[in-house]
Order: C-alpha cells, then sequence, then structure tokens
C-alpha cells in the first residue's frame, strides 16, 4: 500500500500561535519547506467564521488563492476542509450570566458559548456528545464541585480560601454554610487543540443547597496579581482555578 503525506493547516489558529499576519512570501516558504520533507498533500482548513477570506482584511490579498497556488507551484495536491460548525471554544460565559431566549449562544458544560453561528445556535441536536448524555441535564441535586487547574502544579491556595455562595435571583448571593468534604486528585483532562494534559482538581463533596437556589458563585479569599478568583463576568473560565 502506497503510503501519502499530507500536512493540515488550521491558518487561523496558526495565525494566534504566531502572532501576527503572514504575507504571500511567507506561505509560500510554508509550501516549500512541506514539500521539501516529502508531503505531496495540503489540507486547509477552511472556516468563514473568521474574516480573513473577506474583501478588504488586513491580509491583503486573496488568502486562498495564494495558498492554492503557492502548492500547486511546489508540487503538492492542494485540498480544502471545510467546517460547517465551528463555534469558539475557549471564550464562554458563566452559566448564570443573563441572557434572552433566542440569543445566540450554545449551552454546554464549559459555560455559554456565543462566538458561535446562527444554524449552530438553533439546531442543538446536531451537537457531537463526547459520551451518552452529554449536554443533558441529569437531574437531582448538586453533589460536588471540582475544580480545575489547567496543569499538574501545586494549587497556590487552600480548600479553605474557596466559598460557595448561592442565589435565587443571581443577586443576593447567600454564604453556603454546610460542612463540605475536600481532596485534591490528579486527572488527565483535554487539553485542546493539541493533547490532553494532566491536571489537578480540587474537590467539594456534599452540598446540601435548598430547592430554591438556582444560582451559583464561586469565590477564593486568596489574591494575586490578576485578583480574586471567581467566576463573574471578568473571569470567563467558569470553574477554573490558576
Amino acid at each position: 500500500m502506497k503510503k501519502e503525506l499530507c500536512i493540515t493547516s488550521d491558518f487561523y489558529d496558526d495565525l494566534l500561535w504566531s502572532g501576527r499576519i503572514l504575507s504571500e512570501g511567507q506561505i509560500d516558504d510554508m509550501m516549500r519547506y512541506s514539500s521539501s520533507i516529502g508531503a505531496t498533500r495540503f489540507e486547509w482548513v477552511l472556516d468563514t467564521l473568521w474574516t480573513l477570506y473577506e474583501s478588504g482584511t488586513p491580509m491583503g490579498f486573496d488568502l486562498l488563492q495564494v495558498a492554492c497556488e503557492a502548492a500547486h507551484r511546489h508540487g503538492m495536491r492542494f485540498d480544502v476542509v471545510y467546517k460547517p460548525f465551528e463555534g469558539g471554544l475557549s471564550a464562554a460565559l458563566p452559566h448564570s450570566f443573563p441572557h434572552a431566549d433566542g440569543d445566540r449562544i450554545v449551552k454546554n458544560e464549559n459555560g455559554l458559548l456565543f462566538n458561535v453561528r446562527r444554524f449552530v445556535a438553533d439546531h442543538p441536536e446536531f451537537r457531537i456528545a463526547r459520551r451518552k448524555g452529554d449536554g443533558e441535564d441529569p437531574g437531582g441535586n448538586l453533589a460536588e464541585i471540582r475544580l480545575v487547574k489547567s496543569g499538574e502544579g501545586e494549587l497556590l491556595f487552600s480548600p479553605d480560601d474557596i466559598s460557595f455562595w448561592h442565589s435565587e435571583t443571581n443577586g443576593n448571593f447567600v454564604r453556603y454554610e454546610g460542612k463540605l468534604e475536600t481532596s485534591i486528585t490528579k486527572e488527565w483532562r483535554l487539553g485542546y487543540p493539541y493533547d490532553d494534559k494532566l491536571c489537578t482538581l480540587l474537590h467539594f463533596k456534599g452540598f446540601d443547597l435548598p430547592q430554591s437556589a438556582r444560582f451559583l458563585e464561586v469565590r477564593c479569599a486568596k489574591l494575586n496579581g490578576d485578583g480574586s478568583f471567581s467566576n463573574h463576568i471578568e473571569s470567563f473560565r467558569h470553574f477554573q482555578c490558576g
């Protein structure tokens, strides 16, 4: 069986990682290098959620045409992979953030994703679940909260620094005074976009919240240079600690 080396570029993510806009010459260099290591096919991920392919963009040229011509110039087949349903993954608002029915959002376990297309927001049934039941309300009462550190380093605060506040109306929060069991574990978690990573988790078990509690806020008494850890709008990474 004949094998083929194919190189894939999600160009928008490449720009984010490089921190600059590439010129036509740099795109040609990218194709020349790909060909020099034996690639015979180049896959270009196209997502029109971003404005890179519209006229008048900072690119200053027809991006797709330039990439296609460069690949052909260096002897490679050029394919475009179109992603019609991609939405923002890193930017999410807390579940408790006020919004109106019909807003262009997707609700998932990370919070409210607002950087999505209207079609995706209107058809949640097309969402791909990692496990059966993902995205569905499990019912019952909240029993445990896990705060996930993005990495396996030690926490910069103790469980005693964390407090939980609940409310019926997303205002006038009352501190939860019940006794909780705490523990710290290490678990492998999804590390988008490239690989999984070992993370430190802080567990709080044994909640017995009142039935009227609809909103929950997490606060940390210890401050750092960026202020207190919380799930306020200033901290879009819901229930994540550093």
